[in-house]
């Protein structure tokens, strides 16, 4: 019988979105007179014809609802439910490892850019237009501080590649190769995830498996935790915590663990409220390709924890009052014993940093960088992985044996490395050049200003900086810490591992 998928529906009564993963044209019917569905219709500048209002997105998903209806949408909302379950939790306290309100604000986009799609809000395009204000002789000046700086940073803390294949790494990585059903994701993310695991274990943080509790910090799919279980057959006491929804693929993998599975953004997260954490006496994070700003909240998390139990005398948790920066108020959190042996948290996407949540602010200032200059520092970074644009959609994915693409992950390689990433830095891109033209009326160009290989190497000394100052600032506040390349840069260009234990 031949198929009929499609064919219901003429192409002119199709909705002309686009799906940027599947690269396809959406197959829903349009309303007369419309272009798209209604899932997919702008919401902005268009207006729902039978109702005469305009659609506005849903604050607890990505769907769309006529403006006039989102009151009554909000009752029934499913996404709104689900939310409202998961910040009932007591391991959900709102804030409480954000960094404090901004003191920085990058100035307004210029009065050229006020009809510019509407878009010159986003945090890329601000940081874009303050970059481009300053002009080429400031950024030149700029670009000379931070090489600078650089040739500092490598002195006191050289690039150290530890990229570990030992025993049971190589069978786990065999195990990738295999293409067994038991480790879905490929080759080239079973041996990173082999190699951040062996690092982990290298610097101390598996010395009492069995009694330990691993916590994975935006763990996404889970895959990392399904290596760790399989590399360690006594650790049991798993958590994935994630602030998004995926497809649970590791987790029918983990039946026999005593295995939790939390919804919850990281700056909301208390560990000591999750289900069994009195009852462990150590606990250990980790994380693979935590984005941006969540690497630092991840870091603030844990040094609350710390700065609890030294207070305390070595006792446990307590009462907390906004801990490095955090913006929460005084939190009340039950008593625990439970010893944090360290961490091992893989760096990602720092061109979604942001200054307000940033870890180390003091050790940017006393480099000699302003908070705005960190903004532009942090937009720069994602010239670091220009060289790995046009490999994301070909090689890597025609590299996966397993008949998977590469997103299928959880995480991907280079400018894509995270879920969305990669839509989302098209995007911006794709109106970026719009802005630098709106302001200097087509004269002097940001991105034309530095061949491509200078912007790699910028855009990396950028990461380099931001990943020294994260590692730097938890020396200074009781941790031994160092940072470590774990993988090849041609696996994946976010390759760098910091690994922090109490001293």
């Amino acid at each position: 019988m031949a198929s009929t998928e499609g064919a219901s529906i003429p192409n002119n009564n199709r909705c002309k979105f686009i799906l940027p993963k599947k690269q396809r044209q959406c197959k829903q019917s349009v309303k007369a007179g419309l272009d798209y569905c209604g899932q997919h219709l702008p919401t902005e500048g268009c207006e729902d014809q039978q109702a005469g209002d305009r659609r506005v997105q849903c604050p607890y998903g990505k769907h769309t609802v006529p403006a006039y209806l989102l009151a009554s949408h909000l009752k029934i909302c499913n996404d709104k439910k689900i939310a409202d379950q998961w910040s009932s939790e007591p391991y959900h306290v709102p804030s409480i490892n954000a960094g404090p309100e901004p003191a920085l604000i990058l100035p307004d986009a210029p009065p050229e850019l006020a009809d510019f799609k509407g878009r010159v809000d986003t945090p890329a395009c601000r940081r874009l237009a303050y970059a481009v204000n300053l002009g080429p002789d400031a950024l030149k000046n700029l670009i000379s501080r931070l090489n600078s700086v650089s040739k500092r940073i490598k002195e006191l803390s050289p690039n150290k590649y530890s990229i570990l294949r030992e025993e049971d790494v190589e069978k786990l990585a065999a195990r990738a190769s295999t293409g067994s059903s038991h480790m879905p994701f490929n080759v080239k993310h079973g041996a990173q995830h082999a190699s951040i695991l062996g690092n982990m274990d290298k610097f101390g943080l598996f010395s009492h498996p069995k009694d330990t509790m691993f916590i994975e910090f935006g763990a996404g799919k889970g895959y990392l935790t399904n290596a760790l279980a399989k590399l360690i057959p006594e650790a049991d006491k798993l958590i994935m915590m994630d602030n998004q929804k995926f497809k649970l693929l590791a987790d029918r993998r983990l039946r026999n663990k005593k295995m939790q599975r939390l919804r919850c953004d990281i700056a909301n997260f208390e560990p000591c409220g999750v289900d069994g954490f009195e009852q462990v006496p150590f606990w250990v994070a980790h994380g693979k390709h935590l984005c941006g700003a969540a690497t630092d909240l991840t870091l603030r998390c844990c040094y609350r924890y710390l700065e609890r139990r030294r207070e305390r005398g070595g006792g446990g948790g307590g009462t907390t009052t906004g801990d490095a920066g955090s913006s929460a108020d005084t939190v009340q959190v039950v008593d625990h014993k439970s010893t944090f042996l360290g961490l091992g948290v893989a760096t990602c996407c720092h061109h979604r940093c942001s200054w307000q949540h940033y870890i180390a602010q003091d050790v940017i200032l006393e480099l000699g960088f302003s908070p705005e200059e960190f903004e532009i520092f942090s937009y720069f970074t994602s010239w670091a992985l220009c060289g790995h644009f046009g490999t994301s959609n070909s090689s890597t994915r025609k590299s996966n044996k397993n008949g998977k693409d590469a997103n299928d992950s959880g995480r991907d390689n280079g400018h894509a490395t995270c879920v969305g990433v990669s839509e989302a830095k098209e995007e911006e891109e794709s109106i970026e050049g719009g802005v630098e033209e709106r302001i200097n009326g087509g004269g002097w160009r940001l991105h034309h200003s530095f061949p491509r290989e200078e912007r790699q190497l910028i855009g990396k000394q950028c990461k380099r900086l931001i990943d020294y100052g994260r590692v730097e600032w938890l020396r200074r506040n009781g941790f031994d810490a160092i940072e470590v390349l774990y993988c090849d840069p041609e696996s994946s260009g976010e390759n760098r591992l910091v690994l922090a234990r109490p001293k």
